[in-house]
């Protein structure tokens, strides 16, 4: 379980740390334009780096994938460097594929799961700033707003402290999230080559 949630917890470290980064202006006018870009978002593909940081560790561990996303439910991740790595979400359904290893989850059939799916899908979408999950605060820089977002629910402060989402000024998409884990290590996704709006069959939720 531990291995599948490191996985798909997207799309965000203390704020203290976060130079350059200022109170929100104006929260209201930013959540009306994020909810609007979320709105007209069907599908996203892009390139991703992961770095992970491991408290007995000295080096990060960094690995490169694909990242697509179509609205409303349907969600792929696919690492690629070092290691070979698939993670699909389509619905209440998950897809594994490790070292060729096919496993199929219920998100519904475990209450944990279903929660954790909810937020990889919202933190996409822009539901995320409305959960009951966490308490949030909004940051901004000249470039970029960072959403602050504390656990407030059982389930996940047993796995995560907080997350930082990096939203883009120029066009509201995320650039980066983070993701600091109760265990002291600490994920980090960077989004790049965005296409927004391409087509992505239905096909490429699913493992064949």
């Amino acid at each position: 379980m531990f291995r599948i949630l490191f996985f798909i917890c997207l799309l965000p470290a203390t704020v203290c740390g976060q130079a350059g980064f200022v109170a929100c202006k104006d929260v209201a006018l930013f959540k009306k334009q994020y909810a609007q870009a979320s709105k007209e978002l069907e599908s996203i593909k892009c390139n991703f780096t992961q770095e992970k940081s491991i408290s007995m560790l000295k080096n990060k561990l960094i690995s490169h994938g694909e990242f697509c996303f179509k609205k409303s439910d349907k969600l792929r991740m696919e690492f690629k460097q070092p290691y070979k790595y698939l993670f699909i979400l389509n619905g209440a359904n998950v897809y594994i594929l490790d070292n060729q290893k096919k496993t199929e989850v219920s998100a519904s059939g475990n209450k944990l799961f279903k929660k954790i799916s909810q937020i990889t899908i919202s933190s996409v979408n822009g539901d995320i700033l409305h959960s009951k999950d966490f308490s949030s605060r909004i940051l901004e820089s000249d470039n970029q707003y960072l959403l602050i977002l504390t656990p407030q629910s059982k389930e996940i402060k047993q796995f995560f402290n907080l997350f930082q989402i990096y939203v883009s000024k120029n066009n509201y998409l995320v650039d980066k999230i983070e993701m600091d884990e109760t265990s002291g290590d600490k994920t980090t996704l960077i989004f790049t080559e965005k296409q927004v709006n391409v087509p992505i069959g239905d096909s490429f939720f699913t493992l064949k």
